[in-house]
């Protein structure tokens, strides 16, 4: 009776649930964990069952685009890669200029997306950090998460890679639970 409890599983045997494993925050009913160091991932989803998630080519994109970033004033290189659900992959990086007028990475992708007539979007791999060959826990910024939040609803996925490719999973309502709307 009642639903199915969570079910945690970590890399590569299963592990108690920790800090570092543990992939989604258990509130919303589901619970993923990192079972392999290559961006997949076993989800359990009480109302859909086992799902295999693999963000490898996102990730590989991500990581790929940063290297493109033009970021001399602050010198933190973020990448990302937006999956539509049509299956397109967007890419992204951050452009700064002298003024106010810099661009993030997340923004980039999504304007890319956009102008090419897509509307619908699945997820976004986010990575960046201040050492072009090292990653950091990078998550969008609150301009970023303002503007990705008119396109897409309160359960569209963040995932944040960060050093040794873990990944942290977000929803928007997450990252934005009040949101500013007219």
């Amino acid at each position: 009776p009642g639903r199915p409890e969570n079910r945690v599983y970590g890399a590569p045997k299963t592990a108690p649930p920790t800090a570092k494993n543990q992939i989604s925050k258990t509130k919303y009913n589901y619970a993923n964990y990192n079972l392999f160091d290559f961006g997949i991932f076993i989800v359990y989803n009480s109302f859909k069952g086992w799902c295999v998630m693999d963000l490898s080519k996102e990730i590989e994109i991500a990581k790929d685009v940063r290297k493109n970033s033009y970021a001399p004033y602050s010198r933190y290189y973020v990448g990302c890669a937006l999956k539509t659900k049509s299956g397109k992959i967007y890419s992204g990086c951050n452009i700064e200029n002298d003024g106010i007028q810099a661009i993030c990475a997340e923004r980039v992708a999504f304007v890319k997306a956009l102008s090419d007539g897509e509307k619908s979007f699945e997820h976004v791999v986010v990575c960046g950090g201040s050492n072009i060959d090292k990653l950091e826990n990078c998550l969008p910024c609150g301009y970023c998460r303002q503007f990705i939040n008119e396109f897409v609803d309160k359960n569209f996925k963040i995932y944040a890679l960060s050093e040794n490719d873990k990944i942290e999973e977000y929803t928007m309502e997450d990252l934005l639970p009040n949101s500013f709307n007219l």
